[in-house]
């Protein structure tokens, strides 16, 4: 075997190795942001079946530069008077962290940030440039209901 074709087949079994990391590393995320539905869904039960909120889910494709384009799940929220709220992944790789999911009504965004798999999900209450400087606030069902009070007035 030549050095040419040796060095070769090591870049192969590398990019193979680095192919099923990041495989595993898409299958954790695209997990992390359907739990973080499900959450939500729980949270959404009593108005739901009272007629309050619609709720759709369907995977949407992007792109991020180490998977390359993928299928996630995008939820989003409808509500009386033509009003929705939409919850877009936007990256699993972020300074910081490790996902980062857009809340939208389409006017203005918050951003929920997953610190980690163990200590899981935080709303961004606060940004720079507003005086405060950055805040994470644990996201569970009372940060739920404040974020859907700011989307929704």
């Amino acid at each position: 075997m030549s050095e040419l074709t040796h060095f070769l087949k090591g870049v192969q079994e590398r990019a193979g190795e680095k192919n099923a990391e990041t495989g595993a590393l898409l299958k954790e995320w695209q997990e992390a942001v359907s739990k973080l539905y499900n959450k939500i869904l729980v949270w959404l039960k009593e108005p739901e079946e009272q007629g309050l909120v619609k709720v759709t889910r369907e995977n949407i494709e992007t792109i991020e530069e180490r998977f390359g384009k993928y299928d996630v799940e995008e939820l989003e929220l409808f509500f009386p008077g033509n009003k929705r709220v939409i919850f877009e992944p936007k990256a699993r790789f972020i300074v910081g962290g490790q996902g980062r999911v857009d809340v939208s009504n389409f006017q203005e965004t918050l951003k929920l940030i997953r610190k980690s798999a163990a200590e899981g999900w935080f709303l961004v209450v606060s940004e720079f440039g507003k005086g405060t400087g950055l805040m994470l606030a644990e996201f569970d069902e009372k940060r739920f209901e404040y974020l859907l009070k700011e989307l929704l007035k």
